[in-house]
């Protein structure tokens, strides 16, 4: 009699399985999760299958049946919520008094109970449903048809006690298995519905991150040095619109030679450089010096290059003329022997130019402790100088004096030297 109840049984359990992937292919093509209507729907739904579950269901005597709506609606009860659960309770529980039979009020209370545990299921678990395990799915199927077996001792002793012998070890088999796969099932699919949606969000927050941004960006197929995609930004800096500018070529703003630019967009692709200087052409012919930062993203499966571009021009310019400033300022120092020099208290040390070290007889950089540039000034001067420097240094006392230094090959050299004191920020 075992074998039979078993293989009955296991076949509600298939057929019930078999409904899940339905189920679960409708809630996912309609979504019905998210709006009162949908979850109404989806709750008559659920209520035909539970009708059709009882209809092939396993007859133990007459008006006695076990059927596996048990599993159906706990499953619902904990991954669909009270709304669904509820209405497919009521269909399924009106349907079975409509049967009637010996047992219509143990089958109601049945429902009513695999229902009931999965919606205080639900609401009493913390961690999300798309990570539930499967042990707490076995654990959720037993604690159900234990309760179910329960029920059963509603129906006359004999009856009961008859049932409970030939049905209890079958059911325990079968039932809470079939509550993983199904749990399972839907447990996953959640899973890839968070990981589609985390994709989705990422991919519209990138979006906004690329078409609000200030800065120029592009999107190119290093292989080809087709702009595959450009900011606002960058059409407003190149003097593009978007639909001309994506027509474009690399090589047709950078002004590098074909051969150069194909090496350089190599070293970006092989995420080795990350980092350029350049220059780009602009719509109306004008070149700009761009700082460009670049590295390899995934768009559609296809490895591009996503880069930042910082207009430098002005930068470059002002670069350019501090050096040509500090160029002329240096040739002044040469013509006329006249050095610049700094104390780092802190270190001790002197820093001096070029001119400074020249005069001395020390070769360029040269770098001396204050000690010893104290210790160039000739003897008879020295302590003179050391007094006026450290009032300088307490008191921010400048000196404009004239003294003799010995150099380093020994020689007596006539300086004016003139220092005052600055404070930094500290």
């Amino acid at each position: 009699m075992h074998a039979e109840i078993l293989h009955s049984l296991l076949e509600n359990a298939a057929n019930l399985l078999a409904m899940a992937f339905v189920l679960d292919i409708a809630t996912k093509r309609y979504q019905f999760e998210g709006r009162r209507v949908g979850q109404v729907l989806l709750g008559i739904m659920l209520g035909g299958f539970g009708i059709g579950v009882i209809l092939a269901s396993f007859r133990f005597e007459s008006g006695i049946v076990f059927d596996p709506s048990s599993v159906l609606l706990a499953i619902s009860g904990l991954f669909l919520g009270p709304i669904p659960t509820g209405i497919a309770m009521g269909i399924t529980a009106a349907y079975r008094l409509f049967e009637s039979g010996i047992a219509a009020s143990t089958g109601v209370a049945v429902i009513l109970a695999s229902g009931g545990i999965g919606i205080a299921w639900r609401q009493c678990r913390r961690e999300p449903l798309a990570d539930i395990s499967g042990y707490e799915l076995y654990g959720f199927g037993l604690s159900v048809h234990v309760v179910m077996l329960a029920l059963m001792l509603t129906l006359p002793w004999q009856t009961a006690r008859q049932a409970l012998i030939e049905i209890s070890l079958p059911v325990l088999l079968v039932y809470p298995l079939a509550t993983v796969a199904i749990g399972l099932l839907l447990a996953g699919r959640m899973r890839r519905e968070r990981a589609t949606g985390a994709l989705a969000e990422s991919e519209e927050r990138y979006r906004s991150l690329f078409a609000n941004n200030h800065a120029a960006m592009l999107i190119t197929d290093p292989g080809t040095g087709a702009i595959v995609d450009a900011n606002p930004a960058a059409c407003r800096f190149y003097g593009y619109t978007h639909a001309q500018i994506v027509q474009l070529n690399l090589s047709q703003i950078n002004t590098l030679p074909p051969e150069e630019l194909a090496a350089e967009m190599a070293r970006a692709h092989a995420t080795t450089r990350y980092h350029f200087l350049l220059a780009h052409r602009q719509a109306s012919g004008t070149v700009r010096d761009v700082e460009i930062c670049s590295g390899p993203v995934t768009v559609d499966g296809r490895t591009l290059l996503h880069s930042i571009i910082h207009d430098i021009t002005e930068r470059r310019q002002a670069e350019m003329a501090s050096r040509e400033s500090a160029a002329l300022v240096r040739m002044a120092g040469r013509m006329g022997r006249l050095g610049g020099w700094r104390v780092k208290l802190a270190e001790g040390r002197v820093l001096g130019s070029d001119e400074v070290a020249s005069i001395h007889e020390k070769p360029p950089g040269y770098s001396p402790s204050l000690e010893e540039a104290i210790a160039f000034f000739a003897p008879e001067g020295r302590e003179k100088i050391q007094a006026l420097f450290d009032a300088c240094v307490r008191e921010g006392r400048p000196y404009d004096v004239e003294r003799e230094i010995v150099t380093a090959p020994g020689r007596r050299v006539a300086v004016h030297t003139v220092a005052s004191a600055v404070r930094d920020a500290g």
